[in-house]
């Protein structure tokens, strides 16, 4: 990936094709277990759950200081200049 920022043009990086996978090590290629896609499942879903958590730190107390000072707004009497008391 940091090679992907150098400012070298791409002939001059020193790359190797690596050809095909060797054969023994296709023959050690095994399903993972149904233990680790649910402990991976549950690492996602808390991680997730986290990021909820953080939004909502910042939307909550932002929605209740515009819904109290409408109703401080609401209990000051309208100025006679205007109508209905907003502006």
């Amino acid at each position: 990936m940091i090679d992907d920022f150098r400012n070298e043009p791409p002939e001059s990086q020193n790359e190797e094709d690596a050809g095909e996978p060797l054969g023994a090590l296709r023959q050690l290629e095994q399903e993972p277990s149904p233990n680790f896609l649910i402990g991976l499942r549950g690492k996602i879903h808390r991680r997730s759950l986290a990021s909820q958590f953080a939004s909502f730190a910042w939307e909550i107390p932002v929605r209740l200081l515009t819904e109290i000072w409408g109703l401080l707004l609401d209990l000051v009497p309208p100025d006679k200049g205007t109508k209905g008391g907003r502006l």
